[in-house]
């Protein structure tokens, strides 16, 4: 018994395909449708071959030095602790207590430092064996350095706060106003906090500190102080520049964040962006199914031809979704068609056999980065864009058109409506999709 329940978890998504392709048919008889980690890793690991024997040999002349800083960090790290046992005395904290701590943290040396470029990396001599992982925040002695982004198994890669791609959330050390800290490219000391209202008072001096609002860092750890404040003259948002505690030029010894509730946040993070993402697709298959039937399928180009623009339902919908649930939408989404157009089972036919088979569709035509969760608009060049979407269409067309006539007595029939049809919803579609795509 349990290799037939082995067999069914294997070929769910063929069982499913072929049971909603059943259904399609009697409803119609009836009605009379990898691989750029490995190479980052590959780099990583050899980057730090490369630079970890240069380091060794300059740090033998900073030993003096070093030592100092690292009885000033462990003087600084048993203050913290100190301070934080004190506050869990007074506040009698029992219950966080039992349940541990939230942050860890991990030493780590720097091995080689960028503050020259708009996109800094980081290279630490800590990776997946001791415990680093994507996403771990990087703190040094007195406030925070970037984000880990890359792993191997002795090395780790960190997005620098001197990169223009990386925000940080920060907020005002004596207040709950919280804003996007981020770098111009400009001054490796300096730093912008963006979406700070003019309704919030802002002195130069004040503190700026970590907001908490995410996995990566704790509340509360000093970034910098505000430097310089415009205040524009019709209102809306400060310029406020910070001025950082830390100096990124001259960092050795860091600590990596680890938090110990962090799969629970991403968890609940990925859940409610599900959730948006899910409103917005059924609101956007509700408006294009409405204009299909109202407009579209009111348009007869030649005589015959209607653009089916509601493909774009199946086209857009994320490669990296589970493939399950895409055939049971291309399925409801040609059923509803169906039934609303009196089209006999041909839609549902399309559609779900069009979504069984795109996983072949989109790794022919989308190449390497076919699994990219935005495939459709970043990381894919448009010449592949345009294939996937083609062949999409065609597939889906030359579907419909077989099952509507249901007779090879009418091949050429069915091929000139699935060429005609494909080639003018190729137009409208691809037009609306760079319209849809978003803004670099």
């Amino acid at each position: 018994m349990q290799w037939v329940l082995n067999a069914i978890i294997r070929y769910k998504n063929f069982l499913l395909y072929f049971f909603l392709l059943s259904i399609s048919l009697i409803f119609s008889s009836n009605k009379s449708e990898y691989h750029s980690s490995k190479l980052a890793k590959s780099s990583l690991f050899f980057s730090g071959i490369i630079h970890q024997p240069f380091d060794i040999f300059s740090s033998y002349f900073d030993l003096r030095e070093e030592n100092r800083r690292l009885q000033q960090e462990n003087n600084t790290l048993k203050n913290l602790v100190l301070d934080k046992f004190k506050q869990s005395e007074i506040l009698d904290l029992e219950e966080e207590n039992l349940a541990g701590p939230t942050y860890w943290s991990l030493p780590a040396k720097l091995i080689r430092n960028s503050f020259t470029q708009n996109k800094n990396l980081l290279l630490l001599d800590k990776g997946e064996k001791n415990g680093v992982a994507k996403e771990m925040g990087v703190i040094g002695t007195h406030g925070i350095i970037g984000i880990v982004n890359q792993t191997s198994q002795g090395y780790s890669t960190v997005l620098s706060i001197l990169n223009m791609d990386l925000k940080i959330n920060a907020k005002f050390k004596h207040s709950n106003v919280f804003g996007s800290l981020y770098w111009t490219g400009d001054k490796p000391n300096k730093m912008q906090l963006a979406d700070i209202s003019v309704i919030n008072p802002v002195q130069v001096g004040d503190t700026i500190v970590t907001g908490g609002m995410s996995s990566y860092f704790p509340e509360g750890i000093t970034i910098g102080t505000i430097s310089k404040v415009d205040r524009p003259d019709n209102g809306g948002y400060y310029n406020v520049e910070v001025e950082l505690i830390n100096n990124m030029t001259d960092i050795k010894y860091v600590y990596v964040i680890g938090n110990n509730r962090r799969e629970e946040i991403i968890e609940l993070l990925e859940t409610n962006a599900m959730i948006q993402y899910y409103s917005r697709f059924f609101t956007l298959a509700f408006i294009l199914m409405l204009l299909q039937m109202l407009i579209f399928d009111r348009v007869n180009l030649f005589g015959f031809s209607n653009p089916a623009v509601y493909l774009i339902i199946l086209i857009v919908y994320r490669l990296t979704q589970d493939q399950f649930g895409y055939i049971l939408i291309g399925f409801m989404v040609g059923f509803l068609l169906d039934l609303l157009t009196q089209t006999a089972g041909a839609h549902s036919i399309a559609c779900v056999s069009t979504a069984f088979i795109r996983p072949v569709i989109s790794r022919f035509a989308l190449g390497a980065n076919f699994d990219q969760p935005n495939a459709m608009f970043t990381g894919t060049l448009l010449t592949n864009r345009m294939l996937y979407i083609f062949l999409m269409i065609f597939i889906h067309q030359l579907i419909f058109s077989f099952f509507a006539y249901f007779s090879m007595a009418h091949f050429w029939i069915i091929f000139k409506h699935s060429i005609t049809n494909t080639l003018f919803t190729f137009i409208l579609i691809a037009a609306t999709i760079n319209l849809l795509q978003p803004k670099q």
